[in-house]
């Protein structure tokens, strides 16, 4: 393999590497900072049911949070497609989205917290469904803990991501007027999707390959 032929796949390897490392997240305000005229108060993301709100009195990292509070026989839920909520870029062609959040609260005792991750195309379509998985027994009141939802390579190019958060039914109390009703109440923060890392990691192995082939092939 010539010396300009291998130059080229180290450059093409180095920006790989590059490009693998600054991975773009593709959910906007995914710390809930930017306030703006939506159900939760928080641009980008919708709310869905009601009972979702932007908090700025508690949060993991920077200043806000978003709440979700089910009162009895209630619900609460925001969500975000990132295309058409958020303005940001969709999904290669086989690129696998990871989901990861932060959360702290207590879904209820009748209740729960979910999450979920989709793949829509531009029309809406759902192309990929996670469908809501639970974490409600994981929670802490008192302390935030991470998790993922790591999703499939995606089937053609131009998904963007969906992404929800879903606290169910309220606890059933005993108040004829609500007044004994104990609240769900869960805080989401430091919300991402990013493409899996090891998605560019095969493509560089790919690339290395091919280079490894030409070279074999010029010293036959």
């Amino acid at each position: 393999m010539s010396s300009k032929s291998l130059s080229l796949v180290a450059a093409a390897a180095l920006a790989l590497c590059s490009f693998a490392s600054q991975a773009a997240n593709q959910i906007a305000n995914g710390g809930f900072e930017t306030a703006g005229a939506t159900a939760t108060g928080a641009a980008s993301w919708l709310g869905s049911p009601a009972n979702a709100s932007r908090d700025c009195t508690v949060s993991l990292s920077g200043s806000c949070s978003m709440m979700l509070m089910s009162p009895a026989f209630n619900a609460a839920g925001t969500e975000q497609n990132s295309g058409k909520d958020g303005g940001m870029a969709p999904l290669d062609l086989g690129e696998v989205a990871v989901l990861s959040f932060s959360a702290m609260g207590f879904g209820g005792s009748t209740g729960d917290f979910k999450a979920r991750l989709a793949y829509l195309d531009g029309g809406g379509n759902v192309k990929y469904d996670s469908n809501f998985v639970s974490f409600g027994s994981q929670l802490s009141t008192s302390s935030w803990k991470s998790f993922s939802i790591t999703g499939a390579a995606a089937s053609q190019a131009g998904l963007y991501a969906f992404v929800q958060f879903y606290q169910p039914i309220g606890p059933i109390g005993t108040g004829p007027a609500g007044e004994n009703w104990v609240k769900g109440q869960v805080w989401v923060d430091d919300v991402a999707v990013v493409p899996e890392p090891e998605t560019y990691a095969m493509m560089l192995a790919g690339l290395v390959g091919v280079g490894a082939m030409v070279r074999r092939r010029r010293s036959v």
